[in-house]
């Protein structure tokens, strides 16, 4: 669990020779994203995918408040 802005994430990131994942999703909202890439070196393609996909999606990760 990590807090990014105004929201707590769950995040797990894992891998083995050729591959990596990782794993990002809001605790409360319910939005997340799964990445898994076929290489040891996935970082940076999974950093601008989980951008993409928030960018795509709206999400408000990182600047609003989580209702109560």
């Amino acid at each position: 669990m990590e807090k990014r802005g105004e929201g707590w994430y769950f995040m797990h990131g894992g891998g083995n020779w050729g591959f990596s994942c990782d794993l990002l999703a809001h605790y409360r909202k319910g939005y997340g994203v799964a990445v898994m890439t076929n290489s040891d070196t996935g970082g940076t393609l999974m950093q601008e995918i989980r951008s993409r996909v928030a960018a795509a999606y709206n999400w408000d990760s990182l600047d609003k408040g989580v209702p109560r």
